[in-house]
């Protein structure tokens, strides 16, 4: 269960990438469901009072991490779609971040990690099943490069606030 204190930790893709799924987040999602950015999840649920170590965990960690990333399909999710992400620098980060917060994960968070950014999420099933078809037909690769991890703090009424984030390159801006 997500709380006011709940940190929800992302991956950001490069601006062009993220204006791309933003811009079909916009199109695809039921009106009123679209509350946060394009965003590729590294943790969904952690405790807020980690946020000073997960900041200094993650800055030691993404210099081993590559940034390079590229799309590898559509996913139908019966109620919406996802772009899966091919990501091996992002899941070296989420093993290592896995295996320092592991007392803090929530099942969902300890699930095997598959890397998306979702542009349909909530919707009438044909009409996503449609979508989808739709987007699997259209498809092709994209490369982006991730350009930081986002610390976000989750409020009650289901969006974020951004409480920090790190720079790829390992700078923080909070």
């Amino acid at each position: 269960m997500q709380t006011e204190d709940t940190l929800v930790i992302t991956a950001r893709p490069d601006p062009s990438a993220l204006q791309r799924f933003d811009e079909m987040r916009r199109a695809l999602f039921p009106s009123g469901r679209n509350k946060v950015p394009a965003h590729i999840s590294l943790f969904h649920n952690l405790p807020g009072q980690l946020f000073e170590t997960l900041m200094h965990d993650i800055a030691s960690a993404l210099p081993g991490c590559s940034p390079l990333a590229e799309t590898s399909g559509v996913r139908f999710l019966g109620k919406g779609i996802a772009y899966m992400i091919a990501a091996p620098g992002l899941k070296q980060l989420h093993g290592v971040l896995s295996d320092r917060y592991a007392d803090h994960l929530i099942a969902q968070d300890r699930q095997t990690y598959s890397p998306h950014v979702t542009v349909m999420n909530k919707a009438d099933p044909v009409q996503a099943r449609a979508e989808s078809d739709r987007l699997t037909a259209a498809f092709a690769p994209m490369r982006m490069v991730l350009t930081a991890v986002d610390l976000w703090l989750y409020l009650p009424d289901g969006t974020w606030q951004s409480k920090g984030d790190v720079a790829w390159g390992g700078t923080s801006d909070r």
